[in-house]
């Protein structure tokens, strides 16, 4: 039979497979870098801070430990923000006119009043609210949850059948005493 191709054809072939496979793993490599570069992630981009504070001058100077604010240093993987009430706890006996420290007194004082029935808190998402009409999206949540629910009753029925069946034969086992 005529060869149809020429021979180089296989090893054009060759190269162009296992060239294609490193080029894919090399564009793949690239955007992890790219991805991971301070560009992305904003390392060392300053940020605009509502209440200037020092970490040099609490815990350096003033000697604070570091776990009376951040109180989930040790179990958690990052140290968390503290809670406003965690600040006036001694900003209220010191500093307490400064006009640096307004906004903390001004967040303590909305944690100390009832909140408003249109501020009950700060939406992050864009889901519907459940109060419109457009609640479509929570029967998908819920029947998830039910099914969940319905898997962990079937599953409690299993084990519980399961250890009846070993007493059961574990007494049988034992014979009459």
């Amino acid at each position: 039979m005529a060869q149809i191709f020429h021979r180089s054809t296989n090893t054009l072939s060759r190269v162009s497979i296992y060239g294609f496979v490193f080029f894919i793993a090399a564009v793949g490599g690239l955007s992890y870098k790219v991805n991971q570069s301070a560009y992305f992630t904003e390392v060392n981009v300053a940020r605009d801070q509502p209440v200037p504070f020092s970490h040099k001058h609490h815990a350096g100077e003033l000697g604070i430990d570091c776990r009376y604010c951040h109180t989930s240093v040790e179990q958690s993987s990052f140290a968390g923000i503290p809670a406003t009430h965690v600040c006036m706890s001694c900003h209220s006996q010191i500093w307490v006119k400064s006009p640096m420290l307004e906004p903390v007194r001004a967040s303590y004082a909305r944690l100390l009043r009832p909140p408003h029935p249109r501020e009950q808190g700060h939406r992050l998402h864009d889901l519907p609210r459940p109060d419109r009409r457009d609640a479509d999206h929570l029967a998908g949540q819920h029947a998830l949850h039910a099914v969940v629910h319905r898997l962990s009753q079937a599953s409690r029925a299993i084990r519980q059948a399961a250890r009846r069946r070993f007493q059961t034969a574990l007494y049988a086992a034992s014979g009459p005493a």
